[in-house]
């Protein structure tokens, strides 16, 4: 995964005009390849490196970033939920806490972005996790 990382790095800072939209697409199409946890704080790093770029060249041109960083938010949001879902058999609650606590102590994820990738999980539990949240005191 490091190869593929700095590989996307390399290739999205020698680009004489810096995308966003490629950069985001070549990370996510590597967030399915990831192996384990180092890999995805790997690329969960690489990816505000790169979109830290981003930023600061189209800060340069003159040009409004609110909507860029709108979308980072959403895809902070969202890769703690992918990776959350790693079995497949829906939304893990206890890993996508650690997976946000995570995320919130590296600084990659703020305490508004933290609150609203828990309340997008919760209202994608199934009836089966809601049921055993309740059984053990959970509302």
């Amino acid at each position: 995964m490091d190869r593929r990382i700095g590989s996307l790095i390399r290739d999205l800072t020698r680009s004489p005009k810096l995308s966003p939209g490629a950069a985001r697409k070549r990370i996510w199409g590597l967030v399915d390849k990831v192996q384990g946890e180092e890999d995805m704080v790997a690329l969960m790093r690489a990816y505000d490196v790169v979109m830290g770029i981003a930023i600061d060249h189209l800060e340069r041109m003159g040009q409004d970033v609110q909507t860029l960083r709108k979308l980072m938010s959403a895809d902070r949001q969202s890769f703690a939920l992918v990776e959350a879902m790693r079995d497949g058999a829906g939304i893990e609650p206890r890993t996508l806490c650690r997976i946000v606590d995570r995320e919130a102590a590296a600084g990659r994820m703020t305490r508004s972005e933290e609150l609203l990738t828990l309340d997008a999980a919760a209202r994608n539990l199934s009836p089966r996790q809601r049921a055993a949240g309740r059984a053990v005191g959970l509302k």
